[in-house]
């Protein structure tokens, strides 16, 4: 998650704390490649900028591996589910 930069996020969440959506932000908290995980206190700026929607964190390990990518995926996909049937 970048927070200074040209990628930075804060700018965009703010406009989207402006808008009536029903934002659902997905928050893979860990890399595909190795153990780099967000740290909590970065998960918490996050979630600090959010003022309108909704954080669902994922915090699946993947390291690399296919099995535990298509875990995740499957997480995924079972929040997107659940979101749009509601």
């Amino acid at each position: 998650m970048y927070t200074e930069g040209t990628h930075a996020m804060g700018e965009v969440i703010r406009e989207l704390n402006r808008t009536s959506l029903d934002i659902h932000y997905l928050v893979l908290q860990s890399n595909y490649i190795n153990r780099q995980v967000m740290s909590s206190e970065l998960l918490a700026v996050l979630k600090g900028w959010i003022k309108q929607g909704t954080v669902h964190v994922n915090d699946t390990l993947v390291m690399g591996s296919q099995i535990r990518l298509d875990q995740r995926a499957e997480e995924l996909c079972a929040v997107i589910r659940q979101v749009v049937a509601s």
